[in-house]
């Protein structure tokens, strides 16, 4: 099943070759956080996770065609 992921902010930089937006392979079953494996990145990096426009928590499983968007931690003031 396929999966489009976005990574939002500096975020990009750890996503696999830099890419700002990518569609990853993914197995029936398997969750965000299995997502995140498979794109190198830690739990820890990741602040917000979208889920086709909805805020979701990293053991919410997939389905194929899904839109996921990762957000980093941002400060500022």
């Amino acid at each position: 099943m396929l999966v489009q992921v976005k990574a939002a902010g500096h975020l990009f930089h750890r996503m696999p070759d830099g890419q700002r937006e990518m569609q990853v392979n993914m197995t029936q079953g398997e969750t965000v956080l299995d997502l995140l494996a498979h794109l190198g990145l830690h739990k820890r990096q990741v602040w917000i996770i979208h889920l086709n426009g909805e805020n979701v928590d990293a053991e919410q499983s997939l389905a194929d065609g899904d839109s996921v968007v990762l957000y980093p931690l941002i400060g500022g003031g």
